[in-house]
C-alpha cells in the first residue's frame, strides 16, 4: 500500500467515511462529537468515543474507530488507572452495545462475580443484538 493510499484511510468519520486530517482535527474539539456515552459503576468509570483514527493495523478491513475502555475511578480524578479492558468496533452501534455490556462487566466486578473472559461478555451482546462482532 503505498503512503498515500495509507493515509486515505487513515481517518473516519462516525458513519465510517474516510475524511481528512484536518476535518478529524476539528470534530476532535468537539467533545459532544466524539464522546459516545460514559457511565460510573461505583468505583468504574466506564468510557466510550469515537476514536477517528483506524486503529485496525489492516488497511483493507472496515476501520475500528470506536473504543470502550474501563478506569479504576471517575474521569476527573488523575488516581485511576484504566484497566485492562479495551475494545474497539467499527461501527457506532456496535460501540453502543459495546458500552453497555461493559457496563454489565464493571457491575459483575463490583459484585464480584467471576467473568471468565470479557471479550466474550461483548461477544455474547453483539450477537444478541444481531450485529457483527
Amino acid at each position: 500500500m503505498s503512503y498515500a493510499s495509507f493515509r486515505a484511510r487513515m481517518y473516519a468519520d462516525r458513519t465510517g467515511q474516510f475524511i481528512s486530517s484536518c476535518e478529524w482535527s476539528r470534530l476532535m474539539r468537539a467533545e459532544a462529537y466524539w464522546r459516545v456515552d460514559e457511565t460510573t459503576v461505583g468505583r468504574y468509570w466506564v468510557s466510550t468515543v469515537w476514536l477517528g483514527t483506524n486503529a485496525n493495523a489492516h488497511f483493507n478491513a472496515p476501520p475500528l474507530i470506536f473504543e470502550t475502555m474501563i478506569k479504576t475511578s471517575h474521569r476527573d480524578d488523575d488516581s485511576g488507572t484504566f484497566m485492562d479492558y479495551q475494545v474497539r468496533y467499527e461501527t457506532e452501534a456496535q460501540a453502543k452495545i459495546g458500552h453497555v455490556a461493559a457496563i454489565e462487566y464493571a457491575k459483575a466486578l463490583m459484585e464480584e462475580r467471576v467473568v471468565e473472559d470479557f471479550k466474550s461478555v461483548i461477544a455474547a451482546a453483539l450477537a444478541q443484538a444481531q450485529l457483527p462482532p
